[in-house]
């Protein structure tokens, strides 16, 4: 009896280290190139190419960039810095890439809503962020805006 109440204690004491050092939400999601439909990328999150030299990120001033990471060049920026606070950007499922203010004001659109669907912004390994269709046909690119 003694035996099974130490082990039993030994291991409430363990679960309680694990859950006092560990996220609830668990561990953070590696790097992705592809913001899929109805997700977000909160400030300082980013996507990153499949060959590490191009990063999408919503910068903390509630800027989106596109950069290289070998010489920290901004490609393409959404010119929204300063213009709000804890922004964040999500997928639509109408096909628009919008960047919203901690109040739930649209900040910037890339302006290409249409009918539901599924829709992704993927970095490419070229250095450009393209909305895709689920079929696979762009409907807006940083190379265009």
């Amino acid at each position: 009896m003694e035996k099974s109440m130490a082990v039993t204690c030994i291991a409430l004491l363990l679960l309680a280290t694990i859950a006092l050092y560990c996220d609830a939400a668990g561990p953070p999601a590696p790097a992705s190139d592809t913001l899929f439909t109805n997700k977000q990328l909160r400030s300082n999150e980013e996507l990153r190419s499949n060959n590490s030299f191009f990063v999408f990120k919503v910068q903390s001033d509630c800027n989106m960039v596109l950069t290289r990471v070998s010489d920290s060049s901004v490609l393409w920026s959404s010119g929204t810095g300063g213009k709000a606070a804890g922004c964040w950007v999500t997928m639509q499922g109408d096909g628009n890439l919008v960047l919203y203010s901690n109040q739930n004001n649209a900040v910037w659109m890339s302006k290409t809503a249409r009918k539901e669907d599924l829709y992704t912004l993927m970095v490419q390994d070229d250095g450009n962020a393209v909305i895709y269709t689920a079929s696979h046909v762009a409907i807006w690119s940083t190379s265009y805006d």
